[in-house]
């Protein structure tokens, strides 16, 4: 192999990433380079990391020199900021050279370090809105400080979502860290009562609840062209911060 261009193609879901490639023209490519991607529990899918040699320094095309498979569910999970330890991995040949070369019995190898940070937080929420700041890991959690009750009484005053029919078929989504919470769906009422309550366990006062109320588009009046069609009245969010402990609010 004359002056190989190697690089590492890393794989998770859909997401696939690549790392540059090697300085060193040789068959002990070095990298150095930290890749990252954002997993979610329960962690069922499966990292493939492959090792690739460029076919022309100026084309994408690429072929494989051995790959590894690795699930998420044994991989090291970090609770402080100490590096994963390096491990080296046995690379799986491409099953051309597999049959090529049934008597060898040597793998290439390629050293790693492989870790799940627990304490890191991927943030699905705009940072001043967001309602969960927990690290990944619940043993780095801080304990409850309290409960938040949400009563969601009822509207008034909605505007006519399905003008044909003249009708708004009304219902309420809520949200506060992972959870979400629906009502049920008050049919043809400009002004419907749900009368509803649910709790969370709060962690951080510097949170924020959303609640938004929507127009059911499986009741009547469905868009032929882009089928049930739920759309949104309205939305308000409420900063924990700036409500009072043990105190009941009413308002609209």
């Amino acid at each position: 192999m004359k002056d190989p261009e190697i690089f590492v193609k890393a794989t998770l879901g859909t997401v696939v990433v690549r790392s540059k490639v090697s300085p060193k023209k040789n068959v002990n490519p070095t990298w150095n380079e930290d890749i990252m991607f954002v997993a979610a529990e329960p962690f069922d899918d499966s990292l493939v990391l492959s090792v690739e040699n460029k076919l022309h320094p100026k084309k994408e095309e690429s072929v494989s020199l051995g790959r590894y498979v690795m699930a998420l569910s044994n991989v090291q999970k970090r609770m402080n900021n100490a590096p994963a330890s390096s491990k080296w991995y046995n690379l799986d040949m491409r099953e051309e050279l597999k049959t090529e070369q049934k008597q060898v019995k040597f793998a290439s190898k390629l050293n790693m370090r492989i870790s799940l940070d627990g304490g890191y937080h991927v943030l699905d929420e705009c940072t001043q809105y967001s309602s969960d700041l927990r690290p990944t890991a619940k043993p780095l959690w801080r304990p409850v400080i309290g409960v938040l009750h949400l009563g969601i009484l009822k509207a008034t005053g909605l505007p006519e979502m399905k003008p044909m029919e003249k009708r708004t078929d009304a219902y309420c989504v809520a949200k506060y860290g992972s959870r979400w919470v629906q009502t049920r769906t008050i049919v043809n009422s400009l002004a419907p009562h749900w009368n509803e309550q649910y709790t969370w366990d709060v962690y951080d006062p510097c949170t924020v609840i959303s609640i938004g109320v929507f127009d059911n588009g499986h009741i009547q009046g469905v868009d032929t062209v882009r089928g049930p069609w739920h759309q949104r009245i309205g939305k308000v969010r409420i900063r924990l911060s700036t409500l009072e402990m043990n105190r009941v609010y009413i308002l609209s």
